[in-house]
């Protein structure tokens, strides 16, 4: 049981929630889903909630403003 706990716990330190990645990208959470649908953003597979790699929020981050 402590094993999975800190798995969840180092999953969050490097993971965003829907919710978390909307506010780290100024954008309501239905953009987020959109991005999602869109394949822009991938969250990880098989978790019941969303969870997005922030490596993969930043390289979205860094693409975006390099279309600026």
């Amino acid at each position: 049981l402590s094993d999975w706990s800190s798995d969840v716990c180092s999953s969050d330190l490097l993971t965003y929630s829907v919710a978390e990645t909307a506010q780290v990208l100024g954008v309501s959470m239905p953009t987020v889903y959109r991005l999602i649908v869109r394949r822009l953003l991938r969250p990880l597979p098989h978790l019941r909630h969303k969870r997005i790699p922030k490596r993969q929020v930043q390289a979205f981050i860094n693409g975006a403003s390099n279309l600026e």
